[in-house]
């Protein structure tokens, strides 16, 4: 059990990989499938980050607060699933994905996986 739980949270890490530091000063720019845009000023600089694939179809999205990945981003995977990663001002909080049928949450402090709960449906 712990090393699934162990290439559950390197998977983890690998699918929120692109929500990284940002350096962003444009309202809008695209590059690649993705799409950055200011939505707000109040108490940082807050920009929504979305990414589609070359179809067209989306892939990631997410917020930077400060050029750091904040609030709730959601990879679309492949087969329907989704994937969500709650962030704080970067810091990792809680990951929540499906797999092999079972619902899992993944807790993190200090950026590192501390908890996983697995739930059957």
């Amino acid at each position: 059990m712990k090393k699934f739980m162990l290439s559950l949270a390197f998977v983890a890490i690998s699918i929120f990989a692109s929500a990284q530091q940002l350096s962003f000063d444009n309202s809008i720019e695209r590059e690649n499938g993705v799409r950055l845009e200011l939505v707000g000023l109040e108490d940082g600089k807050l920009i929504k980050y979305t990414q589609l694939d070359l179809e067209g179809n989306l892939v990631q999205e997410g917020t930077y607060l400060d050029g750091k990945p904040h609030g709730v981003w959601t990879m679309y995977l492949p087969n329907g699933n989704t994937s969500t990663m709650k962030f704080d001002r970067g810091r990792r909080i809680v990951m929540v994905t499906e797999i092999e049928g079972r619902k899992v949450e993944i807790f993190y402090k200090n950026n590192r996986p501390t908890k996983s709960i697995a739930y059957f449906k």
